[in-house]
């Protein structure tokens, strides 16, 4: 067995420790994750330098994570930082209770399908050019150049609650045009139908995060979005730039 490493990464999780087992006796690569605290804590993203983690797992890219305990799997996501050519960290979503340890196993990928993605995103070419991203808790949207060409400007960021941790932009968005269609207003996604809804009318307004420059008295903001720029689509982080 290695020495293992420890490192604290984004999440603030106490210690991470990667031990790799022999591949003849278990055939697989154990990450250890535990919290030193008392407080429960909130789902969070581990960081660890892919460098490092392929020093332990050489085949990571044909592993799949999962739960020791009940072989749950658990979503992982080789990503590439900005300015990067290539994936540099190893990305790993998990939650841990109070005081306590998770013990992840790296198995051959052909033992099942991966886990579903926590976090989503597309252009609306059906709504003009919205571009909208979400996870399970709640979707954001902001308004791009074919849709401000019609007069509608809003660059603040525009939010959609939901009740149920499914992602929505595509039923949403198809709902919302076959309401037009028909001239059926139960179809909008202003309208709660149990899912959730567009809930804001944000307008001039900076929405959810958007930004201003506040001088002399005054409010400065943009104008729509002009160019769209997908970085990663996950399935851990979803990452875009608009400028």
């Amino acid at each position: 067995m290695s020495q293992p490493f420890t490192r604290a990464g984004k999440s603030a999780v106490s210690l991470l420790a990667i031990a790799l087992l022999s591949a003849a006796a278990l055939r697989a690569q154990q990450l250890v994750v535990s919290a030193s605290n008392h407080q429960v804590r909130l789902p969070e993203v581990i960081e660890i330098p892919l460098a490092e983690a392929r020093q332990h797992i050489p085949d990571i890219d044909h592993r799949v994570a999962e739960n020791v305990l009940n072989h749950e799997k658990v979503v992982t996501q080789l990503y590439t930082s900005p300015g990067s050519d290539a994936p540099d960290k190893l990305l790993i979503a998990v939650q841990l209770p109070a005081s306590g340890k998770l013990t992840i196993d790296f198995v051959p990928s052909d033992n099942g399908a991966p886990p579903p993605p926590l976090v989503f995103g597309r252009e609306a070419p059906e709504r003009k050019d919205d571009f909208a991203w979400e996870n399970q808790y709640v979707t954001y949207r902001v308004y791009g150049p074919a849709l401000e060409a019609t007069g509608e400007i809003a660059s603040g960021i525009d939010v959609w609650s939901k009740r149920v941790p499914n992602f929505v932009i595509d039923s949403f968005y198809k709902h919302d045009a076959e309401g037009q269609r028909t001239h059926n207003p139960k179809l909008s996604y202003h309208v709660d139908d149990g899912v959730g809804l567009d809930s804001y009318q944000v307008g001039p307004t900076r929405g959810c995060g958007g930004t201003g420059v506040l001088s002399g008295g005054k409010l400065w903001v943009s104008k729509n979005y002009t160019h769209l720029k997908q970085l990663s689509d996950g399935p851990v982080r979803f990452e875009f730039e608009l400028t």
